[in-house]
């Protein structure tokens, strides 16, 4: 299993318990795991269009209950051009019923 000191300094994506999707290098973390995310997008899904936007959010922090998700971004710009070819993209929100 991976601590999540593992990633510190690279790039991470976090999933929220709302489905909102951050990206951002990994700065800190504490105890009861707030995050710092420098660099941090917000990846937005249009649930009309399915268009992915990716909102700059500079230096950010995540509150630890509202994580769901973190993993590590081996390559941002290969991630960023994949999931922009994607073309059955569904936001997580919306998977929700």
């Amino acid at each position: 299993m991976t601590a999540i000191r593992d990633y510190l300094d690279g790039f991470v994506q976090v999933v929220t318990h709302d489905g909102t999707v951050f990206v951002g290098k990994l700065r800190a973390y504490d105890q009861t795991t707030n995050i710092v995310l420098q660099q941090c997008e917000e990846w937005v899904i249009d649930p009309e269009t399915r268009v992915i936007s990716f909102l700059p959010k500079g230096t950010y922090m995540i509150r630890g209950d509202s994580i769901v998700l973190i993993g590590p971004v081996d390559d941002l710009a290969d991630l960023r051009e994949r999931i922009g070819k994607l073309d059955n993209v569904v936001p997580i929100g919306s998977l929700r019923s």
